[in-house]
């Protein structure tokens, strides 16, 4: 019997080191694009810290991915939940840029939502530099 795998991508590179804290990925499509959202559970270290919540791998606009697939009828799947050998035979589900996140704390429990889209988020992004010869800072307000 085949089994289900998923690989969660990072900066366009598989990061297994997460795949034991994702709780599911939801993914949607419609008519303004594809976004997805990867439901993570965190913890508390130590030093008071939450996991995951600093990471540089989240930050606005880093590209993500998901690729999910099947083994072959019955091959092992690694404690980390992609498939041995680098992912070979996933179907890429959607590549995106992380948009944001969501942090909840629910009784002893603790999760942050990772939530990305795709082109669509990167399109209103780009910083345009117009020159305004000529013109006052309140006559540029109201343009």
């Amino acid at each position: 019997m085949a089994d289900k795998v998923f690989e969660l991508r990072c900066g366009r590179v598989p990061a297994p080191d997460l795949c034991p804290a994702v709780e599911y990925v939801e993914v949607d499509e419609g008519v303004d694009g594809t976004s997805f959202t990867v439901h993570l559970k965190i913890s508390q270290g130590p030093d008071g810290e939450w996991s995951l919540l600093s990471e540089e791998r989240f930050e606005p606009f880093a590209p993500l991915g998901v690729s999910v697939g099947f083994t072959g009828g019955g091959g092992p799947i690694t404690a980390e939940g992609a498939l041995p050998g680098g992912g070979g035979g996933l179907e890429n589900l959607v590549a995106a840029h992380a948009v944001g996140s969501e942090l909840r704390l629910t009784g002893g429990e603790a999760h942050v939502d990772i939530l990305g889209q795709d082109a669509w988020a990167v399109l209103g992004a780009e910083e345009k530099i117009v020159a305004w010869p000529d013109l006052a800072d309140s006559a540029i307000a109201v343009v």
